[in-house]
């Protein structure tokens, strides 16, 4: 498949994603094991064989040989799966495939948007996000990227990501809307010197389909209803459900209530960040006054 003159060298993300959950839900009698020299080559065998059209067994040993004397954590087979299928076209003409160190070539690369903070510039006190943005398929598979964009950005990107004008259906208005969108990224071979560095968004045909399908789940103008039962102005950006309780939730895990050491309240404490001393409001107050956090 080609944009341009950049060709996308991955399998469509439904098959490397299906493909990821089927291996791993076959390797599942691995899971805790030490992955000694006898019990690698039986992983290694099985592993081959689970993968379509690849003849190489050599790249798949290779691409594997990194875990010999580890223990098979569940995330470890998950992390070492999804690089393979992720960059299964490699393995099928016979390339090992390995963990990302540097970028050979510009990439059209798949990501998915797991999370966001509010965030401040120091210097020129522009407002924004700190993105993290999952490698879904390519060579950087599955790296977890961070990533500032401005909120001037990030409306252009949402625009590009299949939200409508302000008027309209889907209108942009936080930046925690973007969590969970897809679109591919140009990574630049010139500038992924540390880490995967993209500039230019792509929108391939699947991007748009499962944006599209995740706004009208946001706005409820589909079949889709909350599984909270929250009225229809009770929008998700603003919702304390996570993605664990609801599939159109912008952040992992759901708030909890406390009490404020900063406003007094009764209020809103974000589990995924134990360090904040303060609820998730008078945090941003204090990011956006500040520039950071005391």
């Amino acid at each position: 498949m080609a944009h341009g003159k950049y060709r996308v060298k991955h399998p469509p993300l439904g098959i490397v994603l299906r493909l990821k959950r089927k291996i791993q839900e076959a390797l599942i009698d691995y899971e805790g094991e030490v992955l000694t020299a006898g019990c690698f080559g039986q992983f290694v065998q099985a592993v081959y064989l689970l993968l379509p059209a690849v003849k190489s067994y050599a790249a798949v040993f290779d691409s594997l040989e990194h875990l010999v004397g580890q223990r098979a954590t569940s995330e470890l087979l998950e992390e070492s799966i999804w690089r393979l299928v992720g960059n299964l076209i490699r393995l099928q003409n016979g390339d090992s495939v390995f963990a990302w160190s540097s970028q050979v070539e510009d990439e059209l690369v798949p990501f998915q948007i797991l999370s966001v903070e509010h965030r401040i510039t120091e210097k020129r006190r522009k407002r924004g996000g700190q993105f993290y943005c999952r490698a879904l398929a390519g060579s950087p598979c599955p790296l977890v990227i961070p990533i500032f964009w401005t909120l001037k950005f990030c409306s252009w990107a949402s625009q590009q990501m299949g939200f409508s004008a302000p008027w309209r259906k889907h209108p942009f208005r936080d930046v925690f809307e973007l969590v969970n969108m897809r679109f591919h990224g140009l990574v630049l071979a010139e500038k992924s010197k540390e880490q995967p560095v993209f500039e230019e968004i792509v929108l391939m045909r699947g991007d748009t389909v499962w944006n599209k399908r995740l706004l009208i789940m946001r706005s409820r103008t589909g079949r889709f209803r909350c599984p909270h039962k929250f009225p229809d102005d009770h929008p998700c950006h603003l919702c304390f459900v996570g993605l664990e309780q609801c599939p159109a939730a912008v952040h992992e895990q759901t708030y909890y209530k406390a009490k404020c050491r900063v406003c007094k309240l009764d209020t809103w404490f974000d589990p995924a960040h134990p360090s904040w001393d303060c609820c998730i409001d008078c945090h941003i107050k204090e990011l956006l006054k500040h520039g950071k956090t005391r």
